[in-house]
């Protein structure tokens, strides 16, 4: 294989951190949100207005927000701006299709991120 070809994935590779971190920041807000407002409840910090047996506020928590939405779409922006970023300064060529096709993969698994929030 030639040696551009390599340069090609780990430019991909790059330009998918972004989105990589954004989706996983997305898939774990919803535990990190639940923690946060079960150790405000055991230290006596917050104290909800449960009656008897009512369950805590941790498990109230559930579906998906827009906020979770906001991180997907701000790590899709920002691979395709890194993706952008990192192809100006290579010296390969990148055809429309393969900056086409690399777009696609980014909202395939954007899309990805977000079938499996819900």
């Amino acid at each position: 294989m030639p040696a551009w070809w390599f340069d090609r994935i780990a430019d991909f590779g790059y330009a998918a951190i972004p989105l990589a971190l954004m989706g996983h920041l997305a898939f774990y807000w919803d535990k990190l949100k639940a923690s946060f407002w079960m150790l405000l409840e055991m230290t006596n910090i917050y104290k909800s207005d449960r009656t008897g047996d009512e369950i805590l506020i941790t498990n109230k928590i559930g579906g998906i927000s827009a906020l979770e939405l906001l991180f997907i779409l701000a790590g899709f922006i920002g691979s395709i701006y890194v993706f952008h970023i990192i192809s100006k300064k290579t010296r390969h060529i990148l055809t429309k299709s393969t900056i086409a096709c690399y777009f696609t993969i980014f909202a395939a698994f954007a899309f990805l991120y977000i079938c499996i929030l819900y």
